[in-house]
């Protein structure tokens, strides 16, 4: 999915709307809405629908960036976990929890903001009702290899990734 943002700024506010997925309960079909994302002054983003609170977070508690949530059930229950360096910037082991409790086996790690080595992630439309995960390795930052696609502990899809990568001489 396609997010769609609009910005704009009000008294040190930045307000952004995205398109996201939820499930309707009635009707057991999924369909998009729209939330809201504000920026306050002191840096706290927070998520709500209409006047319902989904997240409150500060920017280094989000992943990489606000895109990546797909679904309302993301925004309010999968969180990363893991250290900063003395930059502020993401560093060693990282963990996933999903309704505050560790996902088992989930996670990777940082290496001064950069994805390095194998990890094994929540796909980008992760929810209850699909709960598959991505595994394979990153090379700075990005997805190199083999990488599976894992649900219920079986691979039900694997994806050779070929990247040139440029030497500096």
């Amino acid at each position: 999915m396609k997010s769609q943002s609009q910005h704009k700024r009000v008294c040190f506010e930045t307000i952004q709307e995205l398109e996201v997925y939820q499930m309707n309960q009635i009707a057991k079909r999924i369909k998009k809405v729209k939330i809201q994302i504000t920026k306050n002054s002191d840096n706290l983003i927070t998520f709500s629908q209409g006047n319902t609170i989904l997240k409150k977070a500060y920017p280094c508690e989000l992943q990489n960036n606000i895109d990546i949530f797909q679904n309302i059930e993301q925004i309010q229950n999968l969180e990363w976990q893991g250290e900063y360096g003395s930059n502020k910037r993401k560093l060693g082991m990282w963990i996933a929890t999903w309704k505050g409790k560790q996902i088992l086996g989930v996670g990777g790690y940082y290496k001064d903001e950069q994805k390095i080595g194998l990890w094994k992630q929540p796909i980008k439309n992760y929810w209850s009702q699909a709960q598959v995960y991505e595994s394979g390795e990153y090379f700075e930052d990005q997805k190199c290899g083999r990488w599976n696609y894992i649900y219920k502990n079986k691979i039900i899809y694997q994806i050779q990734l070929i990247q040139q990568r440029r030497r500096i001489i």
